[in-house]
């Protein structure tokens, strides 16, 4: 509430929260599963939207990842891999 949602009033998410639980209480737990389904198909075209938008609204500068990749991918994957696995 305090990160995400700052300035939406606390009755309108205490709200929203009642709405869910009521519909998942009156369905039964199936309907739980599904609004899960269902949000994670809304936060997967959350993130294709964002993976397309980024690089069309110009704020992907590549020129900004050299002082970390200046001598290439290679470095930092021999640096990373052998912590990783």
């Amino acid at each position: 509430v305090q990160t995400m949602l700052n300035r939406t009033p606390m009755s309108i998410i205490i709200f929203i929260s009642v709405l869910i639980g009521s519909y998942i209480t009156y369905l039964g737990p199936r309907a739980a599963f599904r609004l899960g389904v269902i949000y994670a198909y809304v936060m997967a075209f959350g993130y294709v939207l964002i993976l397309v938008m980024v690089p069309l609204t110009g704020l992907l500068h590549t020129k900004f990842m050299f002082p970390v990749l200046e001598n290439g991918f290679a470095p930092v994957w021999r640096a990373a891999m052998p912590n990783i696995v």
